[in-house]
């Protein structure tokens, strides 16, 4: 679980409507905060380049839902994975994720739809989980994710970019979490790092699609 941290400074410029307040990594269960590139970790077959969790705050911008019209307890009731073409198929719901509370929450200088994970209606956590919360950009509530990962002393890299997406449907809410992928063997190493993985984002070849519905409890 991600704790709040402060935001960084902003630039000479000023803010825009969407900006990026944090970045995370996960390398061998452990997470690990940062706001650079730097590798985590190194073993003697892999290189995980630091995987940015890109959240944008929003205050009073554009038009559509706010955060506050997500409030509320929910319970996970249905989950369908596949591949981007489809069919989507069932999947098992994890007992850790079926209930679970949105709630708009400060963060940086906007607000974000964070997520609280639950073990029933009612009874949740203190501390959100800023990897499945939700920020505004470009109109939508979303979370995108970019890793890079590249073989030790060799060059190529395999590059990954998730976007998770929120919106309302039918009383309840639909979070639809789609996974590109591309190995590129040409890529030096000083490119395998997750600014390449989100530059080219969406281009890249879509791999798995998954869609999560959940009702208020």
């Amino acid at each position: 679980m991600v704790a709040k941290r402060p935001p960084p400074e902003p630039p000479s410029g000023g803010w825009t409507c969407a900006r990026v307040i944090g970045s995370v990594a996960s390398t061998g269960g452990t997470t690990v905060s940062a706001d650079s590139e730097q590798p985590v970790a190194h073993t003697a077959a892999m290189r995980m380049r630091i995987a940015a969790l890109i959240i944008a705050t929003t205050s009073g911008c554009g038009d559509g839902e706010s955060a506050t019209d997500f409030d509320g307890d929910y319970e996970l009731v249905e989950q369908v994975s596949g591949s981007c073409e489809g069919p989507l198929e069932p999947v098992p719901i994890e007992p850790t994720d079926r209930f679970f509370r949105l709630a708009a929450e400060p963060h940086g200088e906007g607000t974000i739809v964070a997520y609280f994970s639950c073990v029933s209606p009612g009874e949740c956590v203190d501390t959100f989980d800023l990897f499945r919360s939700f920020g505004r950009s470009d109109g939508v509530w979303k979370t995108t994710v970019a890793t890079a990962i590249g073989a030790d002393g060799e060059d190529g890299c395999l590059l990954r970019f998730r976007n998770r997406e929120l919106t309302s449907s039918d009383g309840g809410l639909l979070i639809v979490d789609t996974a590109y992928e591309e190995l590129d063997p040409d890529l030096p190493e000083a490119s395998c790092v997750q600014g390449t993985a989100r530059a080219r984002g969406e281009t890249m070849p879509c791999v798995s699609l998954s869609e999560l519905v959940a009702e208020r409890r």
